[in-house]
């Protein structure tokens, strides 16, 4: 992910690779989804997803 970098690619597509953008700057919404996809003990509903990213999934 890091693709020569010093910080991570944002994506990678078959078509294209890595995406130029990089993960350079903290993004808080980004960490919560990280976090609310580890534990599987304590799962998080899908509304909270739908709530955040604003859309229904």
């Amino acid at each position: 992910m890091l693709n020569g970098g010093t910080t991570l690619s944002m994506g990678w597509t078959p078509e294209n690779g890595f995406l130029a953008t990089r993960w350079d700057t903290y993004s808080e919404l980004m960490m919560l989804y990280l976090l609310a996809m580890a534990p599987v003990a304590h799962t998080t509903s899908q509304t909270v997803y739908q709530t955040g990213l604003g859309v229904e999934l």
